[in-house]
């Protein structure tokens, strides 16, 4: 019996997402397929003991997610790269996140970290279950906001907002490619019956 095949999108701490490979599934559509994402509760911090502060979040929590928002910083491999984009004296240099050490890279510039954006990013699948993984959105200088702290927040909450939109978007292409392949497979197989059907009564 052939089995129809659902593309899913994985939740992976701290808030990244990830495209997953296609799964198979006895059903036209499988009920655990990721149907909606969305953002919920993103709470603008200028540190972790910020973070502490605000009462939302564990200590470990909000330090994951600021180490998380580092790693997810723009990287460039000098300062005049980096500040041909974000501006003359807006960049820094970082050490290396000690996981990524054997990576052989001891040092990376990047636009300097400001802060950091922390929500919630919900997903429903087409059972109606929802489940939930922290999200977060390095706060950085570039030309745009100069170092003001309410025009970069308000950069970070727009990136954070159209990486949702995206993989949303994504989610329905996936799920109209799933129609229009169930739809071709059983045009296939209704064509192949009469097709056999016609040489059954032939005979």
């Amino acid at each position: 019996m052939k089995r129809s095949k659902s593309i899913k999108l994985a939740l992976i701490a701290p808030g990244g997402l990830l495209l997953t490979a296609c799964q198979p599934s006895s059903s036209q559509q499988d009920p655990n397929a990721l149907a909606e994402i969305s953002m919920e509760n993103a709470m603008a911090y200028r540190s972790v003991d910020d973070c502490v502060r605000g009462g939302i979040y564990t200590e470990a929590a909000c330090a994951s997610a600021f180490e998380g928002a580092r790693e997810a910083l723009p990287r460039f491999d000098s300062f005049e790269a980096c500040e041909e984009t974000h501006g003359e004296g807006n960049c820094e240099v970082y050490e290396e996140s000690p996981e990524r050490q054997g990576s052989g890279i001891g040092s990376w510039i990047g636009p300097a970290l400001m802060g950091y954006m922390v929500g919630n990013m919900m997903s429903r699948n087409n059972s109606g279950q929802v489940s939930s993984n922290l999200y977060r959105e390095p706060i950085y200088r570039s030309r745009n906001n100069n170092g003001n702290w309410n025009t970069a927040a308000a950069a970070a909450t727009q990136r954070a907002q159209q990486q949702t939109q995206s993989l949303n978007r994504q989610l329905q292409t996936q799920r109209a490619a799933q129609t229009q392949s169930r739809q071709a497979s059983s045009q296939r197989s209704g064509f192949g019956t009469r097709s056999a059907g016609r040489g059954s009564f032939g005979g």
